[in-house]
């Protein structure tokens, strides 16, 4: 018995295999057949799946950022919120004794640390300066509660000594080449002398901390700055929870402790609390104003998932149509197989087996091409991501995935159709059914409706930053030049570099101030005459000759002038302040931050934050707490590289040891909305390939279409009918799809951008044209394919069509 098993199961073994190779033989004659079929759906599926994986790899590098952290789910940042009558305005960057109170008060909180705002500035070592725009101070626990690798170094020592540095891996390289960094010293801004005790890792790019140097903390308490509750809005702080803590229980809490510590001189007009935020979720979710530069935007995260899906399942449709489309070609082939013998569920095997390795064959291309355009897609979003950081398992996981849906969803219901023929029908020629086409266009109107909304978003996204990127700011940036002013002495020395600069005779202006328009200013709280309540105002220290570098007006009033010394303690606001204070007649009032200071001149609103945010109020004065930070000069000519020459010789007139580094104003301000470009960039790549997409399922469509009239078509001949009358016949039921799918489309492309739009304090309004725009391409486009597709149908002779009924 157990013989006879045995060699039952070998027999059905070898019959199966038998039959496997069989269904490989016939699936490669007919690749090699149809060539032109095959490549189309290899193309489209390779294009198809690519897109997706590049787009999941970004999705899923935004979603990752910060997990690689070993207690990532234990740490929090610790956020301050101002609450007054004029509302709430929440902030990352809060005061340094915070949060080193806050793991006195509650034994919840394990460890601490806190970092400055990153500050541009230079590292000078043997006579070669580097300029670095990421220079922030730490505190010594910072290994002890992030998961960042120390390469060289001792992380519970390499922040614990003051004027101690830690550079990261590329820095360092950068500044001592293959030598030995630790022990050696650099000095910063030429005044600080500071020891590298570290070399750290390149900070990951899913990483939203990104810094280029660390420097101790307790230095800051050498250099005497003031980092009580109530001064310097300056520090990121993030705490280590012990595990298993009540968060919401913990926030609770922290109302005594700011009752006790600050609330309690506020007079009950503005009320700070804390709040914790989880370091997963600062990211993409932050509520934050004015959060790092590394923050993303979690709609466009959302917006890419969903395009990523779409542009596969057009992939998988353009299949399905176009397997329909060969129908014709494969009834002959069914109907022989089922003569002989074949079952229904053979031929659904050898199609869905045929599909399966189609999506095999289109996922190793899509590979290749992710390797091959990864680097370039990744620099456009400005990060970087690298498929093949995933495991050989994860990546085969993924493959297998991908070829199983991508086979079942294209291969299934050609399957399923083709296999369900009777030879009888096949004999009659009675297989165009018209379930089968209802089907098909019923997928072209999907594609139909995903297309124009496309077209209609990418629109209305390019408009919204061709906007931003010409408003008016309401300031010059173009033919500006921005040189800071890092060291102490250059700060001392800033009207004489002024001097020496005006001198030339390219030099239109020189202005210094202590920021630069165009990612925010400072605030500070003050008090306005008449109010019991303190302010936020954002603030600006300039010098008198700021206004004319930059072409600010004075609407109101008079500008700063060196010549009248009350002017040192007095104070021109903007437009903004006015109107929110109501004030008829601004000058002459009086705001209150140590001291009194009487307002002398209003300037006109300009655009110092980004355009998602509104103009706030801004109060300007000629008293810089250290110093000013920048010079802003403006230049006119041709020769720029000859003007920067120029430049650099009266910057080394007076500070012949610091080195002449300098930035162009308008691309400054351009960088801050790189990504806004990259996401413009992406969108209209991934809409027109999904455009194309649909096109290719129209094509095959209409070839189908155009196949199962023909019958049609030569009696209408014969009766007369003329060949524009004809093309109109085969083209209207696809006109009817697309106004069908620009009824469908044109309400989810206006809800969906409506709500994009609304993230921008300044913004279009919705362009209504973009509808009939996106209508009208279409139905341009579904008319050149019918007429290319048809023309020589509907011209040839009836007598063609008929001659064998």
């Amino acid at each position: 018995m157990f013989y006879n098993i045995g060699t039952h199961f070998v027999m059905s073994i070898s019959n199966y295999s038998s039959m496997f190779r069989n269904y490989l033989n016939v699936i490669f004659r007919n690749i090699i057949k149809r060539k032109l079929y095959t490549t189309i759906n290899v193309l489209g599926l390779s294009i198809g799946i690519a897109s997706f994986m590049l787009l999941l790899l970004y999705v899923k590098h935004e979603f990752g950022y910060d997990q690689f952290h070993n207690r990532v789910k234990d740490i929090y940042r610790v956020n301050v919120t101002d609450i007054s009558e004029l509302g709430e305005d929440k902030y990352a960057h809060i005061t340094a004794a915070i949060v080193p109170d806050m793991a006195t008060e509650y034994p919840e909180i394990e460890n601490f640390v806190r970092f400055s705002a990153p500050t541009s500035g230079y590292l000078s070592f043997d006579n070669k300066t580097f300029q670095e725009n990421n220079i922030t101070y730490a505190d010594s626990s910072l290994f002890d509660v992030f998961s960042f690798g120390l390469l060289q170094g001792n992380p519970s020592k390499a922040l614990a000594a003051p004027n101690s540095i830690i550079l990261t891996e590329s820095l360092a390289k950068k500044i001592f080449g293959p030598d030995e960094a630790i022990g050696k010293s650099v000095l910063l801004n030429n005044e600080d002398r500071l020891t590298v005790t570290g070399v750290i890792e390149d900070f990951r790019a899913d990483s939203h901390l990104q810094f280029s140097a660390l420097i101790s903390f307790s230095s800051l308490y050498n250099k005497k700055i003031y980092l009580d509750w109530n001064g310097g809005w300056n520090y990121l702080s993030y705490i280590l929870l012990n595990k298993n803590v009540d968060v919401k229980q913990l926030e609770s809490k922290f109302d005594g402790l700011f009752d006790r510590k600050i609330n309690h001189l506020l007079q009950d007009v503005v009320r700070y609390e804390a709040s914790l935020e989880r370091l997963s979720d600062i990211h993409l979710y932050t509520e934050v104003l004015h959060p790092l530069a590394t923050k993303g935007n979690a709609l466009d995260v959302y917006i890419f998932l969903s395009i990523a899906m779409i542009i596969l399942f057009l992939a998988c449709i353009n299949f399905i149509n176009l397997a329909i489309a060969q129908m014709s070609k494969r009834v002959k082939e069914i109907g022989v197989r089922k003569v002989v013998g074949a079952s229904r569920l053979a031929l659904i095997h050898q199609f869905m087996l045929e599909s399966t390795l189609i999506a095999m064959a289109s996922f190793l291309i899509a590979l290749e091409l992710v390797s091959t355009f990864q680097s370039a897609f990744a620099e456009l979003l400005g990060t970087s991501f690298d498929i093949w950081e995933l495991s050989g398992f994860q990546i085969v996981g993924l493959g297998c995935v991908i070829v199983i849906v991508v086979g079942i969803v294209s291969g299934g219901y050609p399957a399923l159709y083709l296999s369900g023929f009777k030879p009888i029908q096949i004999m009659k020629k009675k297989f165009y059914g018209g379930g089968t086409f209802k089907m098909s266009k019923g997928l072209l109107s999907f594609q139909f409706v995903i297309s124009v909304t496309l077209v209609i978003s990418t629109l209305v996204i390019y408009n919204q930053l061709e906007y931003i990127k010409n408003k008016e700011l309401g300031y010059e940036n173009e033919n500006i030049i921005t040189i800071p002013l890092t060291s102490l002495e250059a700060k001392r020395n800033f009207q004489a570099l002024k001097k020496v600069i005006n001198s030339l005779p390219e030099v239109m202006g020189v202005g210094a101030s202590s920021q630069l328009p165009g990612k925010g200013y400072t605030s500070n709280g003050y008090f306005v005459e008449g109010s019991e309540a303190p302010f936020m105002f954002n603030a600006l220290d300039i010098d008198p000759d700021y206004f004319k570098a930059m072409s600010l007006e004075v609407i109101k009033g008079r500008n700063f002038s060196d010549a009248i010394q009350s002017d040192s303690n007095a104070y021109i606001v903007n437009q903004a302040l006015v109107d929110k204070m109501g004030w008829s007649k601004p000058l002459g009032q009086l705001i209150e931050r140590n001291g009194k200071h009487e307002v002398i001149g209003v300037v006109g609103n300009y655009h110092f934050s980004t355009l998602h945010e509104t103009i706030n109020p801004l109060i300007i004065s000629l008293r810089p707490f250290v110093g000013y930070n920048y010079l802003s000069v403006k230049i006119e000519g041709n020769n720029l590289g000859e003007i920067l020459k120029k430049l650099e010789i009266q910057w080394h007139a007076i500070l012949p040891e610091e080195a002449f580094l300098y930035n162009f104003l308008d691309q400054t301000v351009e960088v801050i909305y790189y990504k806004e470009q990259a996401f413009k960039s992406l969108f209209v790549f991934f809409s027109i390939l999904a455009i194309v997409i649909a096109i290719l399922g129209l094509l095959g469509l209409v070839s189908y279409s155009v196949h199962s009239r023909t019958k049609e078509v030569g009696i209408r001949k014969i009766l007369g009918a003329s060949v524009t009358s004809i093309l109109f016949l085969l083209s209207r039921e696809f006109l009817f799809l697309l106004l069908i799918a620009s009824l469908l489309g044109w309400p989810i492309a206006y809800f969906g951008m409506e709500f994009w739009l609304n993230s921008f304090s300044y913004r279009i309004g919705f362009p209504y044209i973009n509808f009939i725009f996106s209508t009208a391409l279409f139905f341009a486009l579904i008319l050149v394919i019918v007429i290319v597709r048809s023309f020589n149908s509907a011209n040839a002779n009836p007598i063609e069509y008929i001659r064998n009924d």
